[in-house]
């Protein structure tokens, strides 16, 4: 195992508690191949907090972790670059929400 494989990756993503979304921190390891990544995660904000992770979230990092598997590659270092790609593609678009459009004159 490389020690790359043992660090735990925290992102931040939205949760939902009773109708109201709320920011969540994530931890992100070396899961198992027979669990979701966030399983326990999620079952733990299920049952001790009554959120909910959107399925979204839950199935995309089950699709990064088969990829990882099926190209032999780091799961945490796809899900760093697929997490970064997110935020550039955010960042952008509210970006371009804040300009201004161009006035022809």
């Amino acid at each position: 195992m490389a020690a790359d494989d043992r660090r735990v990756l925290n992102f931040k993503i939205p949760c939902f508690f009773g109708g109201q979304k709320s920011d969540i921190d994530i931890y992100i390891g070396r899961p198992k191949e027979e669990n979701n990544p966030i399983y326990f995660q999620n079952k733990f904000i299920q049952d001790t907090k009554g959120g909910n992770i959107p399925n979204e979230v839950i199935e995309s990092l089950s699709k990064l972790q088969n990829l990882s598997k099926i190209h032999n590659v780091s799961f945490q270092e796809l899900c760093e670059s697929a997490f970064a790609a997110i935020t550039y593609d955010k960042d952008i678009n509210d970006l371009n929400d804040e300009t201004p459009p161009f006035d022809e004159d």
